[in-house]
């Protein structure tokens, strides 16, 4: 990981306050979302959807934040070119190291992975498989694996991690469409 991906190294393993600084910045933004009382779908990209699990770790987990966040609902959570299938990257995630009660968030009600074909960073394309102990311990009502091709193409090359690929996607349109019209009914 530290020669593909720095910042992603520095984060899991570093030894600054790199990681806490990033987590602060999306805990503070969520949070604000989560306070306003209304509906949330948290979209998350590589290196990102690390951090949203660890952020929503900490609002599930965490002696501070837990009492004010822990029953708090994240509807929907959309990864993108997510980490988090591989065995090694779990291993740094906020609760591996907890009893199984403890190991996981506990906020998301479904949970929506979208990997690209051929993207680096997610080449264990699939989530449910690997966080299958969330559904039976009910902690998530259901994770929802789909594979696409991204067509982003960058100086000339295919570029299957892109996350404007991923964003302007039919697949991942179509899971913020279909919430957006579902929860903006009246």
């Amino acid at each position: 990981i530290r020669l593909v991906s720095k910042d992603s190294a520095e984060y899991l393993a570093g030894k600054t306050d790199f990681a806490e600084k990033v987590r602060e910045r999306v805990r503070t933004k969520l949070c604000e979302a989560v306070d306003r009382e209304g509906r949330v779908l948290l979209l998350s990209h590589g290196l990102g959807c690390i951090v949203a699990y660890d952020v929503l770790w900490e609002l599930s987990h965490d002696e501070v934040l837990a009492p004010r966040y822990a029953e708090r609902k994240i509807e929907a959570w959309v990864t993108l070119g997510a980490p988090l299938g591989d065995m090694h990257v779990r291993k740094y995630l906020k609760g591996a190291d907890q009893q199984p009660e403890a190991r996981f968030p506990t906020n998301v009600i479904s949970w929506y992975n979208v990997a690209a074909e051929d993207d680096y960073t997610c080449h264990d394309n699939t989530l449910a498989d690997d966080f299958k102990k969330m559904l039976h311990q009910r902690l998530v009502s259901a994770v929802h694996d789909y594979r696409i091709y991204n067509l982003a193409v960058r100086y000339g090359k295919s570029n299957p991690h892109s996350s404007v690929g991923y964003y302007i996607h039919p697949r991942v349109s179509k899971i913020v469409n279909d919430w957006l019209t579902e929860h903006l009914k009246p």
